[in-house]
């Protein structure tokens, strides 16, 4: 767990001197399992996926990446004879 995350667990009076547990507030519960699943070390291909991800997303921004519509992508898809 984070220091933020931990940080947040801390039961402290709120500006009006109000006592909460932050665990009880909408999301917190989420987000404190959702950062428990980011402590495991990226192994090498984790990190590949994440570099090419990212490469992508950057030559998207950039506009020199090859972009296909989603009805040509669909058009494309809808040759191979996939049983349901």
């Amino acid at each position: 767990m984070s220091i933020a995350i931990r940080e947040q667990v801390r039961v402290a009076p709120d500006h009006s001197g109000h006592v909460s547990n932050p665990l009880l507030e909408p999301g917190a519960k989420a987000e404190v399992m959702i950062e428990s699943l980011d402590t495991a070390p990226l192994t090498e291909v984790d990190q590949a996926w994440i570099d090419l991800a990212q490469r992508r997303a950057d030559e998207i921004r950039a506009g020199t990446a090859r972009t296909h519509s989603a009805e040509d992508v669909l058009n494309e898809a809808r040759r191979y004879d996939v049983p349901k």
